[in-house]
This record gives C-alpha cells, structure tokens and sequence, in this order.
C-alpha cells in the first residue's frame, strides 16, 4: 500500500483529494494537515511516499516543509505541488521541481483525470498495480465536494448577486426567465423577485450540470444532493419541497440511470 499525506488549508479541498485518493486500491491516505508545523510532525510520525502539497497556506507556504527537511539532509517523501497561483510561484516551483522527488504538478480546480494520471504512473513507478474501486460513487462524491466550494452570479439591475451553489435547491424556467429555488434555513431570503435571472436555464446547465445538477425537465435543472426519492411514474421529491416535481417523459431513461449509477451494484 502507497501512503500519502495531503497539506491543504481549505477543508472543502482537502476532503475532495482525500475522496479522490482513496478510490484507488494502491493507495491510503495517512495524513491531512493543514499548515507546514502539522505536516512536518505527520511525515515524521506516518511517514508517507507521496505528499500532496498546496503551495499557499494562509501566511506560509509548503516550500517551508521541503526546506526543513533539506536541512535535516534529505527529503523523505516524493510530492506533488497543487496551486491555483502558477505564476506567483512559478521560480520557487521551478527550483524545488527539479529535485528528484517532484512527481508532477496540479492546478487548481483539481481536474480528476490529471490526478487519476498522477496517481496510476506513481503507482506503476512502485510497481505496484493500482484500480479504481466505486468509480460512480466516489465521483459523485467528487462532483459534490466541488459543489459545496463553488459559487454563481445572478445578474441584477445593481449588478450580480453572488450565491453558493451547495444552497441552490433547483431552477426552473418561466416564460424566459430562470427562477432560483434556495434551501429552508439559506442565508438567501430573497422574494421571487430577487430569484429571478434574465438568463436562460440552458446557460445555468452548462455550469451546474458539472456540479451534480440533473436537468429532469427542459424547464427544470435539480441539485441532486437535494433528492429524498424518485418514482418511476415520474415524481421526483426534494429535500425542503413540499411538491414532488415531474421528470419529463424524455429526461426519464438519463435521470434512473444516473440515479442508479448510485446504487451498490
């Protein structure tokens, strides 16, 4: 078994590698630390191959970390820089990158299949074989973390109003307007009003859909965290929603497979 260690300041984001790590047969996750002091006392007491490093952590940085250790001597561990900043770090990450142990880079938002490439040529390096257990499960896990992280603008006459995405339960469309619909207890207690967007839910889709969004209807986009039951006939519940909204006989074969998709087989 391949150990790694992730150090990521942003819960949301660390969850997300630690999600993403662990389909993986080959690997385990020994450590999640979220500042340089936490992730040089976890490498020394798990001792991982692999370590996952954000580079910017609030007032520091994981350059700190690689330093430490070339002090000591050698570094330990082989690792991999993941930044949404290439280019504030981009001589820093050159030079640490030409040590034997830098094993690639990610950007940030993290793409699975750079990850899932990373991960199977390390793999292969140890010679150790590795496969995707749970693909359906643990990528709508995935699509879900980056849903709880993610945020969208809804244009108004003052400007945008920016909204969380984890809080929108579903969309729809009326005449040509796009209604947004918010979770009971949403920080957003807005009339319809302030809901409504003068874009088309079609532009929404190709945002959201990513997201976990399930369009059912040509009208309809639902964020599918949301869903407590779907029946055949069509009716689909919501978390929050008093009336069950109906699947159009056209989206009923793409919703029960991605639906099913989630299901232990």
């Amino acid at each position: 078994m391949i150990k790694i260690g992730i150090v990521e300041d942003i819960p949301d984001y660390a969850a997300m590698l630690k999600t993403y790590v662990e389909q993986h047969t080959a690997f385990e996750v020994v450590a999640v630390c979220g500042s340089v002091a936490e992730a040089i006392e976890q490498v020394d007491k798990t001792k991982p191959d692999l370590m996952l490093l954000d580079i910017e952590l609030d007032m520091e940085t994981t350059f700190d970390i690689l330093e430490h250790y070339k002090k000591m001597g050698t570094v330990p561990f082989d690792f991999v820089f993941v930044t949404s900043r290439k280019e504030t770090f981009g001589v820093q990450a050159f030079n640490y990158g030409e040590m034997r142990q830098h094993f690639g880079n990610l950007s940030k938002p993290i793409d699975p299949d750079r990850l899932n490439e990373i991960l199977e040529d390390y793999a292969n390096r140890k010679g150790i074989e590795s496969k995707a257990s749970n693909f359906e499960i643990k990528l709508h896990s995935l699509d879900l973390l980056k849903a709880q992280m993610a945020s969208l603008s809804i244009p108004d006459n003052n400007g945008y109003k920016i909204v969380r995405v984890s809080e929108i339960v579903y969309l729809e469309m009326e005449d040509k307007y796009t209604i947004f619909h918010f979770a009971k207890g949403s920080s957003y207690k807005w009339d319809k009003m302030d809901r409504t967007s003068s874009k088309r839910i079609g532009e929404y889709g190709k945002i959201l859909e990513p997201l976990s969004f399930l369009r059912i209807h040509k009208s309809t986009l639902v964020n599918t965290r949301y869903i407590t039951q779907y029946k055949r006939s069509g009716e689909l519940f919501l978390e929050g929603v008093d009336n069950a909204l109906m699947v159009s006989q056209r989206m009923k074969k793409q919703v029960e497979g991605i639906l099913g998709a989630l299901s232990p087989r």
